[in-house]
């Protein structure tokens, strides 16, 4: 497999899983104002700046960040979970330094990304749909 082909699998994998994490995201921040009801934005509106907001600042760090240096790694055979961790959590602790919340944000979101990349190349291919030649005699 070519490195293109690589890195284009790696981001369209880490582009979903941040898509994944931006849904659920938004899902508990809609909670919040409902369980509060002096917010400001209310429920649609609460989800919708946390989903946003998370896509904003999530995607270009895996395009032009995560997926590219992970993608690297799986082509050269040295991917690992430990790998993954890092490329993660990375983005996390530089915005820890700047404040603690959205670093701790960072954090969680980073690795959620990183591992279920890494848990879907480490899957491999699925053959369970493929046609053998046994199903076709049958």
């Amino acid at each position: 497999m070519t490195f293109i082909s690589v890195l284009a699998r790696t981001n369209a994998i880490a582009l979903a899983a941040l898509l994944a994490v931006a849904l659920a995201l938004a899902a508990m921040s809609a909670a919040f104002p409902w369980l509060s009801p002096s917010s400001a934005l209310g429920v649609t509106g609460s989800a919708r700046v946390v989903f946003l907001a998370v896509l904003l600042l999530g995607a270009p760090l895996v395009i032009g960040f995560g997926a590219p240096l992970y993608a690297l790694f799986w082509h050269r055979g040295s991917a690992s979970w430990l790998t993954a961790a890092v490329l993660g959590c990375l983005p996390g602790f530089i915005a820890l330094g700047f404040d603690l919340e959205i670093g701790a944000v960072a954090l969680v979101c980073g690795s959620v990304v990183a591992f279920s990349t890494h848990a879907f190349w480490s899957a491999g291919p699925n053959y369970s749909l493929k046609r053998t030649d046994q199903s076709l005699r049958d």
